[in-house]
């Protein structure tokens, strides 16, 4: 999976600056609601919104954002994310942040970091007029057709940071960002009971709880007796049944709902767990209610 998930670089509302060091800079456009993007986050992000709403979900935690409002989110997660214009039009620029750049930045500033304790993937940022000026002039430069060094937008992220650690509403900031190369392991049963219905390979699995393959295997397999894929597969199944009996969902609807991409495997999967059909078991459903 690529640092920067293809569709942003496919998207004809999206205009992308890279760096040297893989960091990028992402304006993105939007006229229509943009629902259900998701992708792997393998960089840290600073997410700003220029005009709309955007809620980011990871798990249990969901941001909403409109207008005016931004959170820097840590790599390492499994993102949803949604869009919504106001008047016609959503924007937003994203600065996607190695961790290279974030460690020069916090050198060359000698800033003194306070520790805490607290942990969370999202900080949501205090934002100002004088920053958004700021932002504008960087999306002036995004659109120009004239050649930009990317010096300069080095410095202009550094900028970025520096507007933000000095203002002292985002208490916390520097500690945050300093401890963005240090993803925490994540309990994996918590983790897999949140996130077994996404559409996610084991290596994709193992990356996000901040662990090797082997490992996670060796984990997991620890923890449940069973390998992940099985485990995942029976879990799923059983959350298929559930909203088969108990929701309005179709099988279609079913099928997407617990992770599975094509409904003819996931027809055999569950005929395989249950002796019969999705559909029959709806069938099955409607003459009892009847």
């Amino acid at each position: 999976m690529n640092k920067l998930p293809d569709f942003f670089r496919t998207d004809p509302g999206s205009v992308i600056f890279d760096l040297e060091d893989s960091s990028c800079i992402l304006y993105k456009t939007k006229s229509q609601n943009h629902l259900n993007e998701a992708y792997i986050l393998k960089k840290n992000v600073l997410i700003f919104v220029l005009n709309g709403e955007k809620e980011v979900c990871s798990g249990h935690q969901s941001f909403q954002l409109c207008k005016g409002d931004a959170v820097l989110v840590q790599k390492g997660l499994y993102i949803l994310s949604d869009a919504h214009p106001h008047q016609s039009t959503f924007e937003s620029i994203l600065f996607f942040l190695e961790d290279s750049i974030i460690e020069e930045f916090i050198h060359s500033q000698q800033l003194e970091i306070r520790c805490t304790s607290e942990y969370s993937p999202f900080f949501p940022l205090n934002t100002t007029r004088k920053l958004f000026t700021f932002l504008d002039s960087i999306v002036q430069y995004l659109n120009s057709t004239a050649p930009y060094p990317p010096q300069l937008f080095k410095l202009k992220i550094f900028e970025l940071l520096h507007l933000l650690a000095a203002d002292e509403r985002n208490h916390g900031f520097t500690a945050f960002i300093d401890r963005l190369k240090k993803k925490p392991v994540e309990d994996i049963t918590v983790f897999m009971e949140n996130n077994y219905t996404q559409p996610l390979t084991i290596e994709e699995y193992a990356a996000l709880t901040g662990r090797s393959l082997s490992t996670f295997k060796r984990e997991f397999k620890q923890l449940y007796q069973q390998s992940p894929a099985q485990w995942i597969r029976k879990r799923r199944l059983k959350k298929a049944r559930e909203l088969l009996i108990k929701s309005g969902m179709n099988v279609t609807e079913t099928c997407s709902s617990v992770g599975y991409e094509n409904i003819s495997h996931f027809i055999k999967l569950f005929k395989s767990e249950y002796g019969m059909t999705p559909k029959k078991l709806l069938e099955k459903k409607c003459s009892i209610l009847d």
